[in-house]
């Protein structure tokens, strides 16, 4: 790590994403279950590459499991 503390709006792109995701899904009136099986699935895809590489704000975090 290079001492410089990550910023939460360095990684808002990735809630950003997440957030697109759901709404999309949600206009396509799936079923409870499906939506969740969705939304399992990109926040657990979306931000791999980030989360190896960088620590990510828990602030950016919250945001993603409130979504």
């Amino acid at each position: 790590m290079n001492g410089i503390a990550p910023k939460r709006g360095d990684f808002q792109y990735i809630v950003d994403q997440v957030s697109n995701k759901l709404m999309v899904w949600r206009a396509k009136q799936l079923s409870f279950v499906g939506r969740v099986t969705l939304a399992k699935s990109v926040m657990e895809a979306i931000p791999i590459y980030p989360m190896m590489t960088n620590e990510i704000p828990k602030a950016c975090l919250d945001d993603i499991q409130r979504l």
